[in-house]
């Protein structure tokens, strides 16, 4: 249980992060309405560092990385009536986070 909270808060610190760095980077405080490949690309990369300490599994990265990515919303951000979309959206987005594992493992087995 103690690797998994750990991998998850780094997953919700770098989770944290995309959405801290979207607005420097794009222009667009929420990193879905920028361009579609930035948001993409950022989570898969996000995954793949994730992925970085041996003890990280797929569900703590998911996880971690729904949560981070929801508190910055909720401190950083205004929140409206589409709280609920946003966090479906980002469950849905956050699904991207999963390739880099994936492609860690390739490279490691390569």
């Amino acid at each position: 249980m103690k690797n998994f909270t750990s991998n998850a808060i780094f997953a919700a610190l770098l989770g944290a992060i995309v959405w801290f760095l979207s607005p420097y980077i794009t222009g667009e405080v929420e990193p879905w309405d920028a361009f579609p490949l930035f948001y993409s690309v950022s989570l898969i990369i996000m995954g793949f560092i994730a992925a970085i300490p041996k003890t990280a599994s797929l569900a703590s990265i998911y996880v971690g990385t729904i949560v981070g990515q929801f508190l910055y919303m909720l401190v950083f951000l205004s929140s409206g009536p589409l709280i609920l979309v946003g966090v479906f959206s980002l469950a849905i987005y956050s699904l991207l986070t999963l390739v880099g594992p994936l492609v860690k493992r390739r490279l490691n087995d390569a």
